[in-house]
């Protein structure tokens, strides 16, 4: 569910009023478009939980814009790279869900412990890049004057409203998990039917999307559940040791002791 919420995000046209509102607000500064794509990859992380997806969506919003405000394309590769991370620290991680799930810990507890470290990171990012682009004005160019002076306060109090749907969602979602009042899944389910219903209320709900959504959101999780299940004999050759062998074995039986007690627990 957190997968789809995160493409739900990206193709129902949600992501693209969040970016539009960071593009706004931040591109008469010098880097503005990298900073607003660090918190574009930020949202998209809140939302996803996966580095792969964001990397994807962010990369196909931004990458196109900062190509056409002549960005240098370093900056623009290690603005997208380093925004991707943040999916592993900024809850709902679906890296903390299986590795809570592997060492037996509240995943609350782990979101919690990832939630400042993700958002510290984001906020370092910014910060180098506006000292960085100050510095050398060349890497990321503020916009031009002309099309500065085209955006009116209308339009941007506009983009700041639909900007804001997003980010509501994010920390409903959060703080009801945080809170206690909501579990795992009713979280996940939260998310997934806030966002449904923002794309609805901004007509941007079709079945075209849907059928997006919902394909590319079962491959992104079935190939999640794959890289997990590869790693664990990949590491086992890679690093060799009997240690090694055994933890993946360990991980391998208490990975099937979950399965049969969920087929247990359905059949029951």
């Amino acid at each position: 569910l957190f997968i789809y919420m995160g493409h739900m995000f990206a193709k129902s046209g949600i992501a693209d009023d969040l970016y539009r509102m960071f593009h706004v607000w931040s591109g008469s500064l010098k880097g503005g478009l990298a900073i607003g794509t660090i918190g574009l990859m930020a949202a998209i992380a809140a939302m996803n939980g996966l580095s792969v997806a964001g990397m994807a969506i962010g990369a196909t919003l931004a990458l196109p814009e900062m190509l056409k405000r002549k960005y240098d394309k370093v900056m623009i590769t290690g603005v997208i790279q380093a925004g991707s991370s943040l999916g592993i620290m900024i809850p709902p991680s679906v890296v903390l869900v299986l590795y809570g799930m592997i060492a037996r810990q509240p995943v609350g507890r782990l979101w919690m412990a990832g939630l400042f470290p993700g958002l510290l990171m984001a906020v370092m990012f910014i910060i180098y890049i506006f000292i960085r682009c100050r510095l050398q004005p060349h890497l990321g160019p503020p916009l031009p004057p002309e099309e500065l002076k085209a955006i009116t306060w209308g339009e941007k109090l506009r983009l700041l409203r639909a900007g804001i749907v997003p980010l509501v969602i994010i920390f409903m979602m959060t703080g009801l998990f945080l809170m206690g009042i909501t579990s795992l899944v009713e979280c996940a389910a939260v998310g997934a039917t806030a966002t449904t219903i923002a794309a609805l209320v901004n007509r941007r709900l079709s079945w075209k999307v849907m059928n997006g959504v919902n394909g590319v959101a079962s491959f992104d999780s079935a190939d999640s559940i794959a890289c997990v299940r590869a790693s664990i004999p990949v590491a086992a050759v890679r690093l060799g040791g009997n240690f090694t062998v055994i933890f993946g074995s360990t991980i391998a039986m208490f990975a099937r002791t979950l399965e049969k007690a969920a087929l247990t627990r359905s059949s029951g």
